[in-house]
């Protein structure tokens, strides 16, 4: 049956060895421009309720309670398209949610949004090189592997939802999403012993990580909602309650039985031994 010109191009299978790549790559690109174009619309939508709520505390009215219904199901339509999106251009989508707490201010944002993102990508390098990590000195391969792409926020409260390209495999976990099972799996730690495990085999840069995102948190009183979805079913959910941030950051502080110290000093290369570079 006679198609449009976006769905020709996907069908299309050209000669040659590679035809079966070309195929589907056309295919992922496809769907990953329609993510990008309802994350848009999701960002207008959440615009627009945000106008109307606060048009409705002015002056509130049946009128603007019945625009603000729409509006709400129009949202609740988008995120059901984005998630269906993502799912098939194998997209992980992480959702993050800060509550309670302090008014928060630019700084608190931007410093529980960071440490969390440091916090995995270290655990991600630790992941990657099979080893324990002392330091938090990363690649930009790992960075850009690792780095969570903000998609849009949720309306009326302080949340906010990222993705992550992110393969599918026949069997088993990516590293990825290994990473990731390993981070929800630290954030409830509540014996020293389970933090110093942690230590032995992840090394000291992901528990310093962790314990800098929990101080983040702990310096506004909030606590975090996390939920990683994948193929439109939950993967995996963390919810932290301010006091169990609280008691993991008292917890690692008791646990550290040495520190290492990061500096920075500059100067010139002149050599190096590549049989004692590790």
């Amino acid at each position: 049956p006679p198609r449009g010109g976006l769905e020709e191009m996907v069908w299309y299978k050209p000669p040659g060895p590679d035809k079966r790549h070309w195929a589907y790559t056309v295919t992922r690109w496809v769907h990953m421009s329609g993510l990008v174009d309802i994350q848009k619309h999701l960002l207008d939508n959440a615009a627009e309720i945000a106008k109307l709520e606060r048009a409705f505390g002015r002056h509130p009215s049946r009128a603007l309670g019945s625009s603000l219904k729409s509006m709400h199901k129009i949202h609740s339509r988008l995120e059901a398209e984005f998630r269906e999106a993502a799912a098939v251009g194998q997209v992980d989508v992480v959702t993050y949610r800060l509550f309670d707490g302090r008014q928060p201010t630019m700084a608190f944002v931007g410093r529980a949004m960071e440490s969390f993102q440091t916090l995995y990508a270290v655990l991600y390098s630790a992941v990657v090189s099979a080893r324990p990590r002392d330091t938090a000195h990363l690649s930009l391969e790992v960075i850009q592997q690792s780095s969570f792409e903000f998609s849009y926020a949720y309306s009326g409260s302080l949340g906010f939802v990222f993705t992550m390209p992110n393969d599918r495999l026949l069997t088993g976990e990516t590293r990825l999403d290994k990473a990731m099972d390993h981070l929800f799996t630290m954030a409830t730690c509540s014996t020293t012993d389970e933090i110093k495990n942690f230590a032995k085999q992840f090394g000291l840069a992901p528990v310093r990580a962790i314990y800098d995102w929990a101080n983040a948190l702990c310096a506004s009183g909030a606590g975090a909602d996390l939920k990683w979805e994948k193929d439109e079913s939950t993967k995996g959910s963390l919810l932290l309650q301010p006091a169990q941030i609280r008691a993991l950051s008292e917890l690692i502080a008791q646990t550290s039985d040495f520190e290492v110290d990061e500096n920075t000093f500059p100067g010139v290369l002149l050599g190096f031994d590549s049989k004692t570079l590790m």
